[in-house]
């Protein structure tokens, strides 16, 4: 891990990059910033390709050991190997460095559902979009049946995979995987509402925000409305 840390720095500072006060580079990527006094990343985008953000964390990590990072989290899914490559690595972070991760998450679809279980607190928002990505098989196509059988339970096997890690810290995981496994048989895709997420232990809790009270009328004279908007 720390050797791909270690790459990734040297790539960046070949591109031009500097590092910023506390070590970490600085380049296109998203950085580890502090707002009252947190450490904030804003993880956005594809899973194909995320280990890039990894290595991010990961050079944070290892100079700030047992720091708390709140992880602002929006992504639609990707690539299930890159995927899977990166949840193990923030695993290890967690291990390693003795950090502590919340997600707060904005939207997650497919593979982003089940990386999100690597934080210590998964954080949804009232109207958080999550998305269960299904498979439908067909036998339609140019194999020949035994080929497709083959393709299919290895989908099936990598499906009970991930859907076991999106479980696994539900209340009773082994029920909670079937009953998942026997939503999703229909092979579709899956529109999961946070109050089910928490249900099903995905998240740890939906936060409200407060609003504050309209005290009074709203004085609104002088304001001009812009010629164009975009």
């Amino acid at each position: 891990m720390n050797h791909e840390a270690k790459n990734y720095q040297g790539q960046a500072m070949q591109e031009g990059a500097d590092q910023s006060a506390n070590g970490v580079v600085t380049n296109n990527m998203p950085q580890v910033e502090q707002a009252n006094g947190k450490n904030i990343f804003v993880w956005t985008g594809s899973m194909t390709g995320c280990q890039n953000k990894v290595a991010v964390l990961e050079e944070f990590s290892k100079l700030n050991p047992d720091s708390a990072i709140t992880v602002i989290f929006n992504s639609t899914g990707g690539g299930v190997d890159d995927c899977r490559e990166s949840y193990n690595r923030m695993l290890m972070l967690r291990t390693f460095y003795r950090m502590h991760f919340t997600f707060v998450v904005l939207q997650a679809k497919s593979c982003a559902l089940w990386f999100i279980q690597c934080a210590d607190v998964r954080i949804a928002l009232p109207h958080s979009a999550l998305m269960y990505h299904g498979v439908k098989w067909t036998l339609e196509g140019a194999k020949d049946q035994r080929e497709l059988e083959e393709a299919r339970l290895a989908m099936d096997k990598n499906q009970t995979e991930f859907t076991g890690i999106l479980c696994s810290r539900s209340a009773d995981p082994a029920k909670t995987i079937q009953d998942v496994l026997k939503r999703i048989s229909d092979g579709r895709d899956h529109i999961i509402t946070p109050n089910e997420a928490v249900e099903y232990g995905w998240f740890d809790q939906i936060h409200k925000p407060k609003f504050v009270p309209v005290q009074g009328e709203i004085d609104l004279t002088g304001l001009t409305i812009p010629a164009q908007i975009n």
